[in-house]
Parts: C-alpha cells; structure tokens; sequence
C-alpha cells in the first residue's frame, strides 16, 4: 500500500525528525510519501562542512535556520516557495536516482516542460536546475528526497549559500553551484502549491492518507529536540586536523581530515558532497590507530574501503593519500 503524511509543521528540524520516524519505524512492505515546506531553512548534507557550505553571518542576521540532513550531496536552500518530497520504499539495488526521480518527471512532463534528469542527481528543465535530490539507505529501506523550486528567493539562496568563512584551515569544498530557476519562471500564470502535490499524490495509485498517533508524533518531538535541533548534530565535533587532502571523483569531492601522529592515523574523519552506501564511522574507526605506510592499501582492501562511499574506489581513497606515503 501507499500512504501519504502531512507533517502540518515548516519547522524543519520537526519535518526532518518526521523523515526520520516514517524511515525508522514505518514496517516495510510499504511506500510512504511526505509532502512539505519549511520556512527559510539551508539543509546541509550528512558529511558537509558547515563552515564551508553555509554564509553563517548571513543566515543568522536573516533567520535562516541551519540544520544537517542524514543523506548525502550538496547545502540547499528552502523556503515557502520551495516545495520538498519524500519517498520511502524497500530496498532495491535497481532503484537509481533517475528512477526514484520519475514520480516527478511524470508531472512536471505533463505540465509540458522540457524536464530532464541530469548530472548526478538534478532535475532540470530547459537546462536549468529545479530540483535536487539525495538518498538515504537504512532499515533495508530507501529514503529519496528532493526539493522543487517553485518560486522560491533565488537572491537569498546564492547569498546563504556562499560562504563567508575565514577559517583557513578548512578545506572542503562548497556544493557544486548549479544554474537554478524557479519552476514558475517557465509560466505566466501563477502555479498552485497546493494543485502541485494533489498532482504528484495522482501519480500514484491509490494513495491513503495518514496520521500518527500522539505517541508516534511525541516520539518525533523528541527526535527533534534530542538530534535535528542542536548544535553537536548540525556544526559537529571540532577537531584539530595536520592532514588535510581532497579530490574530485565520479561520486563527488571527498575530503579526509585527519589528526596523525608519528605516521600513525590518530583520528579520521570523511566529508564531501558524495553519497554514503554505508555507515563511514566504522571505516573511521576501522582507521584509527593504522599506521600510514605502503601497506595502508592492504588495509583499505580488508575493510573493503571502496563499499562505502557510492562510485568511489579503494584505490580512490588510497590516492588521497599516497602523496605522504
């Protein structure tokens, strides 16, 4: 069956907590969709820099909230003029970005827009991007994700999403910026939020709506209060790094900050733009303690390095740091 919730919330530290629930608790067997908007909001990915991402002065002086989402990829910008999706479903390895995404495509295709996908995980329409899209696997589950840019302030968004950060001992690199428009750029008519999700609700069959019960919707409180909405979750830990190296490859810039102490990795930790396929703090762990030497290739080999991260390799991640071996 299909159900679909309406959180009533544009708190996003609640929606992502509401996310969270449906993909944690919800039994499998099921798809679950959530249609929702949050007030003037930068979501970071799950391994991003903050400091790097985010014009912090900028969202602060203009009550933009700032808060780290569990999936990968690139910082985006919501507002009430921004409209995001949610689907969840069972695992499939045959489930891509483009075919998660096709739910979309369908409807803005039958608006009679040149939509495509594009890139990694862009949608776009005459070659400008209007929707970007992460994933989320857990629980044997799926969590696909996106935004759509209806009419949402394209101003704020460039200038929240440039950062104005000094720290010159941060190196990650900032999301790739896209040319963006809003779908309504593409109408003389003014487009009906609301006309858009019972459009997207009917591209799938016999949707039920939903509601939680008080204590699943306590249970989302908490997750809010405990995780989304505090300062270790969303800025992190603030570690001293001597290593710091970064490359681009096909499944994103990943940068490795490490502290390493007499050629030995004391503490190591993966951000970037890229999508995780597993857990990256046990290969953290895993690392912590190893040596830096010619066998470190043998060491990321045994802990089969290159499953964790989506289109890169062992080798990839070796490279980052044969230069000091």
């Amino acid at each position: 069956m299909i159900f679909s919730f309406d959180t009533k919330s544009n708190n996003p530290f609640y929606n992502l907590a509401f996310e969270e629930f449906l993909l944690k608790k919800k039994p499998k067997g099921d798809i679950y969709i959530m249609l929702w908007q949050n007030f003037d909001t930068v979501v970071i990915g799950r391994h991003q820099n903050i400091f790097e991402e985010v014009n912090i002065d900028f969202a602060l002086k203009n009550n933009i909230n700032i808060v780290r989402r569990n999936s990968g990829g690139g910082a985006v910008y919501h507002d009430l003029g921004n409209l995001n999706y949610t689907f969840i479903v069972d695992y499939n390895s045959d489930y891509s970005f483009e075919r998660l995404a096709m739910p979309i495509i369908n409807v803005l295709k039958n608006m009679e827009l040149d939509v495509s996908f594009s890139g990694r995980n862009d949608i776009c329409i005459d070659g400008f991007k209007i929707s970007g899209t992460a994933k989320y696997l857990k629980y044997s589950k799926i969590l696909y994700h996106g935004t759509l840019l209806i009419n949402s302030d394209i101003d704020t968004m460039s200038s929240v999403l440039t950062s104005a950060s000094k720290y010159d001992n941060l190196h990650s690199i900032p999301s790739i910026r896209s040319r963006v428009k809003n779908i309504q750029d593409f109408f003389d008519k003014n487009i009906s939020i609301p006309i858009l999700c019972e459009n997207i609700i009917n591209n799938f069959d016999s949707v039920i709506p939903a509601e939680l019960s008080k204590d699943e919707l306590k249970i989302i409180n908490h997750l809010e209060k405990s995780k989304y909405n505090t300062e270790l979750w969303n800025y992190g830990n603030n570690h001293e790094f001597n290593f710091i190296k970064r490359k681009r490859f096909k499944g994103g810039t990943v940068i490795i900050n490490a502290l390493i102490e007499e050629n030995i990795i004391k503490y190591i930790e993966f951000q970037g733009d890229f999508f995780a396929q597993k857990d990256l703090k046990k290969l953290q762990r895993k690392l912590s303690g190893i040596c830096l030497d010619k066998n470190l290739l043998k060491v990321l080999s045994d802990n089969k390095a290159g499953e964790y991260i989506k289109d890169v390799s062992t080798q990839d991640i070796f490279s980052l740091f044969e230069l000091n071996l």
